[in-house]
């Protein structure tokens, strides 16, 4: 069965006037959602989305071609892998080693990088 893929606008408060589009998919293997990193006005999003083409119509505002475009790119990356929401991608798979480097590097206390660099070295 194929996925079937649409844009939700979630709240993160029953009193925020905001909310975020994510990309769900609904189907019996992929049940995800992907954030797309868009707020929108949720009275806006009512009045202004078109649910059977999945984008944002003129009335929107000067940003609508922009949304669209983000989204078109969303659902394009869906496409590319088959009808499924992937979380990871390949280019994302670092070690947890790299990981741990780049959060020592972040590290601004010295003291701090001198022993978690002992404790890592030390075989208990």
């Amino acid at each position: 069965m194929n996925s079937q893929n649409y844009i939700v606008c979630y709240k993160n408060k029953a009193t925020d006037t905001d909310c975020y589009l994510f990309l769900q998919s609904k189907g019996r293997q992929n049940r995800k959602k992907k954030a797309l990193g868009i707020k929108v006005n949720i009275i806006q999003f009512k009045n202004n989305w078109n649910e059977v083409d999945q984008r944002f119509m003129s009335g929107m505002g000067p940003t609508y071609k922009n949304l669209n475009a983000q989204i078109k790119k969303a659902f394009k990356e869906v496409e590319e892998t088959q009808g499924v929401i992937v979380t990871q991608t390949s280019k994302d798979n670092n070690s947890f080693l790299k990981f741990w480097e780049r959060q020592l590097e972040l590290t601004t206390n010295q003291g701090s990088i001198l022993k978690q660099k002992l404790s890592s070295n030390l075989d208990i």
